[in-house]
């Protein structure tokens, strides 16, 4: 953009450079005419005036520059208008995909958030999971030791009753086996006695069988003595 201006700036220069050296040259071809024209009066005399020099070389040359100056100054204007338009659709280009990028980076920093909450949540969730996982190893263990200490209490009660069982049957079996000792002994002597009055009754009926046979005999020899 600088060197554009610089350059409009050395055309403009030169323009007017050649607008001077053009009137300048003007002006002394039309003193150098006029002065052949008075000198040619002065020396000739013949009556006769030479023809001047045309002009319309020069001012067709300068024409010709100025006109290309001219329309390299639009190039250069358009150009510079063309630069500048670009620069500035650059610029709007550049406005709005910094607004994208911002929304962009607005959407990924919302992201970011949304992504560090679910994170927190996450963690929360984990450690939540993993409190829940040791409360529930905590109650798994205290029912197991719950569950061995009643298994245990209920073995040891199982195993005192069947002592206490034992115990009693034993005691049962050694009350019958004295009341069965205490009857044998019982029926031992009931046996001793009942075989003491059989042999006492046996001998009284002996006794008496004799007597009755001896008193049948008496009775019998008086009988046969008598007859």
């Amino acid at each position: 953009m600088h060197s554009t201006s610089g350059q409009d700036s050395e055309l403009a220069h030169d323009h007017s450079v050649h607008e001077a050296s053009s009137v300048d040259g003007q002006s002394r071809m039309h003193t150098s005419s006029d002065g052949h024209s008075a000198g040619g009066h002065g020396a000739g005399g013949h009556g006769a005036e030479e023809p001047p020099v045309p002009r319309s070389i020069g001012n067709s040359i300068v024409d010709l520059g100025f006109e290309m100056l001219k329309d390299a100054t639009e190039t250069l204007n358009n150009v510079k208008d063309s630069v500048h338009g670009a620069f500035q659709d650059h610029t709007e280009s550049q406005r709005k995909l910094d607004l994208t990028l911002q929304e962009i980076l607005k959407v990924f920093q919302g992201n970011e958030k949304l992504i560090i909450k679910q994170g927190e949540v996450l963690r929360k969730s984990e450690d939540l999971i993993v409190r829940v996982g040791e409360n529930q190893k905590a109650l798994t263990d205290s029912m197991r030791e719950s569950q061995k200490t009643l298994t245990e209490s209920m073995n040891n009660f199982a195993t005192s009753q069947r002592d206490y069982v034992e115990k009693s049957l034993e005691k049962q079996r050694l009350a019958l086996v004295s009341q069965s000792e205490v009857q044998r002994v019982a029926l031992e002597v009931q046996r001793i006695s009942f075989d003491a009055q059989r042999e006492i009754l046996r001998e009284q009926m002996q006794q008496q069988m004799s007597s009755i046979v001896t008193t049948l005999d008496n009775i019998a020899s008086k009988f046969s003595r008598g007859f």
